[in-house]
Parts: C-alpha cells; sequence; structure tokens
C-alpha cells in the first residue's frame, strides 16, 4: 500500500488529498477496505476465442454486418 501513499515524480512528492498526507490509521482501514490485497487477479485467463466472441458482438452491434 505504500505506492498509494505518494507519489514522487522529479524530487516532488504529490498527495491526492490532506488524510493522505497525514496518513492516519483510519485513512489507510479506508484505502485497505477499497482496494483488498489479490482483488485485480483474473481468475480465469482470456482466451483467444472468448477475445473473438466479443469482437463479433461488437462489430454486430456496431452495424458492421
Amino acid at each position: 500500500m505504500s505506492s498509494l501513499n505518494n507519489n514522487t515524480t522529479n524530487g516532488k512528492t504529490y498527495w491526492r488529498s490532506l488524510a493522505e498526507l497525514e496518513g492516519t490509521p483510519e485513512f489507510q482501514e479506508g484505502v485497505y477496505r477499497e482496494f483488498p490485497e489479490g482483488n485485480f487477479e483474473l481468475s480465469d485467463a482470456p482466451t483467444r476465442r472468448g477475445f473473438m466472441k466479443a469482437m463479433a458482438a461488437s462489430v454486430a452491434l456496431a452495424g458492421g454486418l
């Protein structure tokens, strides 16, 4: 979670809010609840067949067929 606490670019540190700057336990708990560990892992790897089905549906709905 340390990457959420501050961003450093060219020697300057940026925060999204004053609460983030303070780094209170309440703020850290809110960040943890909003972005739980492992939340961004995919359960199934996307397949070529699934991609082709999605592309065919988007072309059909766009009126290309």
